[in-house]
């Protein structure tokens, strides 16, 4: 599958085809956002770089399952008929939650490499992510007590791992929420807790910095970093429109509209 945007890089399917020959029915390609001249898309290509970069390979190597992310993806057709899409967002991760619940692994090919066009503007930037966050959280409250349940009766790490990245907050909250610990905590001189949330604030940040190293990010893009606090204010309230969409169980979300539209 691969959206009309999408650029596929020289030995893209022979890359996909050797990934599925190895046995996996389902793989994902290196997923990568165009360069952009607006700061909106130097922070999709950041996000990009973690989501179809760092943690993929990470996941893969792990021996995890992959999160499908609709483009660049390719799927058997038995299992592409026994499965359908079939939720009002995030319908790509709905999927690969439902392939890991029946033991299925997702797969990542490295060496299959496509770019997407990046969002420009921050109108559309932020449509796109409360619909990938709200559907996240539809996800999580769907699937986090079926995938807890085969983790255990299967001992299956694909699941728990799936689990925790449902319960868990998305990057930019993440950080929010440590910086407010280590104020709070340095404010009353906890300084082991504060130590805690330092460290664990260092870990994002080297997450962070390893994406952008494995996709070999611009200078552009390094020095939209210095707009980190203004983004991560952007995503807070991109987390609230989304949290208020699933409280209204809102079930049609409009496509992301592109700029050649």
């Amino acid at each position: 599958m691969l959206d009309a945007d999408s650029v596929i890089a020289p030995g893209f399917f022979d890359a996909c085809q050797q990934t599925l020959a190895t046995g996996a029915d389902a793989v994902q390609a290196r997923s990568e956002s165009t360069r952009g001249r607006t700061l909106a898309s130097e922070a999709a290509l950041a996000a990009f770089a973690l989501q179809g970069n760092t943690l993929p390979r990470g996941r893969d190597r792990l021996g995890l399952s992959v999160r499908l992310r609709g483009t660049g993806m390719a799927i058997r057709r038995p299992l592409a008929l026994a499965h359908r899409f079939r939720a009002p967002a995030s319908e790509d991760l709905v999927f690969t939650l439902d392939l890991i619940l029946d033991g299925v692994r997702c797969r990542h090919a490295d060496a299959a490499r496509l770019r997407s066009e990046g969002e420009s503007r921050w109108s559309t930037f932020g449509g796109q992510k409360v619909r990938y966050e709200a559907g996240r959280m539809a996800a999580g409250r769907a699937y986090v007590p079926r995938l807890l349940k085969r983790a255990i009766r299967h001992r299956d790490p694909a699941a728990l791992e799936a689990a925790w990245f449902l319960a868990s907050p998305p990057f930019a909250l993440a950080t929010l929420s440590l910086l407010t610990a280590l104020t709070l905590a340095a404010i009353a001189h906890a300084w082991p807790l504060a130590a805690v949330f330092g460290a664990a604030l260092l870990t994002l940040a080297l997450v962070i910095l390893t994406g952008l190293i494995q996709a070999r990010a611009g200078l552009r893009t390094w020095l939209a970093l210095l707009a980190a606090p203004w983004y991560i204010a952007w995503k807070t309230i991109i987390q609230l429109r989304a949290l208020a969409s699933v409280v209204r169980r809102d079930d049609y979300y409009p496509p992301t509209a592109r700029a050649a539209d």
